[in-house]
Formats: C-alpha cells, structure tokens, sequence
C-alpha cells in the first residue's frame, strides 16, 4: 500500500507527525476491525490521519492498519463526523448523515440490484461498508480499496485532469450508479430530507456560499486582466459575480429531468480511484457526502468541468455523452426499467445538459483552479486563523495563473459567451 494514495476525502498525503482523536482508542479499533471481519492483534494496530490536517473535508477520516490472529495483513477506513460547526446541510453532521444513508440503504440496494442483472460481469463501484458503528459516536467503517489494488489516476496526482480512458471508465462506472439508483432515489430522499437538495447548488445554501462565490470572481477577474485575451470580458466578469452561483443555483432547481436519480454530487477525479489489472480498467467512487437527488446531467457538467484533460474536453465530449447514455441505457433496460429507459433518449440528456450548463460554468471558474491545484491547498483552513485571508489570496494566485488552467478558461470562456452563459 501508498500511503499517499487513500480513499479519503480529496486526499493530499498522509501526515506523519499528527494528533488522533480522543474516542480512536486501541479497544475501540479492536472492535472497529472486529466488525469489518477481522480478529486483530491490539498492539498490531496503526494509526493514520487519511489526509493533512487531521481530517478529511468535514469529516474525521482515519486509516487502520493491522495483523490479524492468523498473522495476515488487514486493513480499514473509520470516517466520523467533525464534533464542530456548521449549518444545515453544509454542517459536518449533515454531510455525514447524507453519507451513512448512501453507504447503508441507497448503495447496497443498488449493488443488490447490479448483481442480478449483471451477472459475472459485476465489479464494485464503491468501497464496501462493513456498517456504522460506535454507538453515539457514528463511525462509518469502509474498505481500504488500496489493499484491493485501486490508485489514483496517474493524472489525478498532477496538475491535469484524466486522459480520455479513464474518463470512458468514469462515463460507464456513473451511468451504472445512475441506473442502479433510479428506482429508490426519492424513497431514499424521503428517509433523509438532506438528500433532497445539491450542497453546492441548493437554494438553502446560498446565504453560506454566495458572499465565498462573488469575492472569488472578483479575485479572478483581477488575476486575469493581467492576460490579453481576457480583458474584453473583465466588464463582464464584474457584473456576472454576483450572479454565478445563483444562476447555477436555478438551473438546478428548474431542471425538467426525465430521470431522477442519486447523484454523487462531487463527481470528480479525486473522489474515484482506478485498478489497473489485465489491460483493463476498473473504477471505485469514493466520498458520497454530496449526495441527492436530481438530473443525471448535474454529475456530468461538474465532471466535464473539473476532471477531463482540455484535450478530452475540445475533442471528445460527446463521445464521453455517448458512452455514459449507452451504459445508461444498457443498464437501466437489464434492470427492467424499460420506462425509464425509453423516457431518456440521448436527446433529452442533451436538453438536460443545456438547462444545467451554469453548473459547468460555476465549476469552470470556482472548483477547476482548485482541482488543477490541490498540492497549494498546504494551510490551515481555519477561517478564525489570523493568517487564513492572506492564505487564501496565495492559493487563487497560485490557481489562476497556473497555465492549465489558464488553458481550460481562454478556451471555456469565448465559449460560454457564444452560448450566452456570461450574462449577468
């Protein structure tokens, strides 16, 4: 195993200096492992923080690593709720909450579901979970899909996005997911209201997000003015800040979807790793506290505009649209949703992908720079730390003048203007 490479919530390294918890003792991992299926040494055990910090995004993620009473190797992801701030759905709790419904009710009826209609050419899409445990405490318990052999992609771990196969892999692997939840997705959003409503694209959540949103534009258009080729739309850049996420926001919640379905909500390459055995790739999508329901078109916009190379984007969006709408279709058809299927040809995901075109707009200009730079995301991000203002003006400076990401937005922008998607 790496221990760069785990299935935490956009995972940066792992830390070798670091604090744990107070409730990760050696007795409670004892009964962690126990649950997960192994008999663990006590004093065998390791310990590590999944990612810089103590914690993955909103969450406490650990790794265990261990020997069982047979002397065999074993290993397990424990990720908590953070006992700290927050509201609504943005609160640790809540995103916690909307993970524990997918890993306990939405996906294991899904693989129930892949299994019979698939057969033998079943392959997991998710880490398996052993359950949630610890009481009061909430622990969920996931495989370490690193001792099953899966990796980031190399791209993933660089300042690119994923090379036209592994975005073909991504296609079918979220078609599937799609498919396989079509049929409890609302039953599943009545048993957890949070899952209801996008946490990036939620109405409810535009009081948290929409000051962050607009003061980011504006960092960004003064960044790029410094470039030629921008500065015939700064103008519009400056009107278009105060309406970026609140246009993203309607497209969202007035989308006319055919199909419903649970969308991961932060479909992007860092929360998928790949398995590279036999010339053939598989795929697992990890970290599914973005989780709701909607139009499959919003998994795909975020996707295309955080996670694709510039060339898979220029030259293969529609073969990557093709790909996603044939496994959709495939897959929907062998799970005997015939009406579903025959209510979602390729031309209505393709209106779909129109109405939530601002998703891919906002992903363009807020998550992308971002994405192409988790290695500058290296502080605190307290926003009570006194130094935390002066941080974050690093890491967009670092973000915006990055050159592919430079790329992406000289080639993106004229396009969106075409299409109208600047207006204020």
């Amino acid at each position: 195993m790496y221990l760069s490479e785990t299935p935490a919530d956009m995972v940066l390294e792992i830390v070798e200096k670091e604090s744990h918890p107070d409730w990760a003792s050696s007795k409670f991992l004892v009964r962690a492992f126990k649950q997960a299926g192994f008999d663990v040494v006590e004093d065998s055990i390791q310990l590590k923080n999944a990612c810089s910090g103590g914690g993955g995004f909103m969450s406490e993620t650990l790794l265990l690593r261990g020997r069982t009473l047979k002397g065999d190797a074993a290993s397990l992801v424990v990720k908590v709720s953070l006992q700290r701030g927050g509201d609504g759905a943005l609160s640790s709790d809540g995103l916690f909450r909307r993970e524990s419904v997918l890993y306990t009710r939405t996906l294991p009826t899904a693989e129930t579901a892949l299994k019979a209609a698939e057969g033998g050419a079943w392959r997991p899409l998710w880490p398996a979970c052993p359950g949630v445990f610890g009481g009061g405490l909430g622990c969920l318990l996931l495989e370490d899909v690193v001792a099953a052999g899966f990796r980031k992609a190399p791209s993933a771990a660089s300042a690119r996005g994923l090379d036209l196969d592994h975005c073909l892999v991504a296609m079918r692997g979220l078609a599937r997911l799609h498919a396989a939840t079509t049929r409890n997705a609302l039953q599943d959003a009545l048993v957890e209201p949070l899952l209801r409503e996008s946490v990036s694209f939620g109405s409810s959540q535009i009081p948290l997000l929409q000051s962050q949103t607009k003061t980011t534009v504006l960092k960004m258009a003064q960044i790029l003015n410094r470039y030629p080729w921008f500065r015939r739309y700064k103008d519009k850049f400056l009107q278009f800040a105060d309406t970026l996420l609140l246009r993203a926001v309607e497209a969202v919640s007035s989308c006319d979807n055919k199909l419903t379905v649970m969308l991961h909500g932060d479909f992007q390459k860092n929360n998928m790793m790949f398995q590279y055995s036999n010339e053939e790739l598989e795929v697992i999508f990890y970290d599914y506290q973005g989780a709701h329901i909607g139009s499959p078109a919003e998994d795909l916009q975020y996707f295309l505009h955080t996670s694709t190379s510039l060339e898979v984007l220029q030259q293969h969006t529609d073969l990557l649209l093709s790909e996603y709408h044939s496994t959709l279709q495939h897959t929907l058809r062998a799970l005997g949703l015939q009406q579903q299927a025959d209510a979602y040809q390729l031309e209505q995901l393709r209106r779909e992908m129109q109405q939530l075109a601002p998703v891919g707009v906002f992903c363009t200009y807020n998550l992308l720079p971002v994405m192409l730079n988790l290695e500058a995301v290296d502080f605190d991000l307290d926003t009570s730390s006194p130094n935390y203002a002066a941080n974050v003006d690093k890491l967009l400076e670092k973000c915006y003048t990055n050159p592919e990401y430079l790329s992406f937005a000289e080639y993106l922008t004229p396009f969106f203007e075409k299409n109208s998607l600047l207006e204020s």
